[in-house]
């Protein structure tokens, strides 16, 4: 009769166990999406502004693809970001 208290102990150990893996998965799980959130809203600040980096040759210009007199057939060239 006394392996009784012991097992009793390892449950309420694997309970708190648990509960401590729990809790830890959740403040990660919060801290990340308010991190992303925090990010998303720079990179649209960003973005309103206007002071985003370019890459690329003239990014978000449109260039005239072939002769001068054909100005309606335009494509876009790079990326903004």
């Amino acid at each position: 009769m006394d392996t009784i208290p012991v097992f009793n102990i390892l449950a309420i150990a694997a309970f708190g166990l648990l509960l401590a893996v729990t809790g830890g998965i959740g403040y990660l799980t919060l801290v990340e999406w308010r991190d992303r959130r925090l990010r998303d809203r720079e990179n649209k600040e960003i973005r309103r502004s206007g002071k985003a980096k370019s890459w690329g040759l003239g990014a978000g210009v449109r260039k005239d693809k072939g002769d001068k007199e054909d100005k309606g057939d335009k494509e876009v060239v790079g990326f903004n970001f």
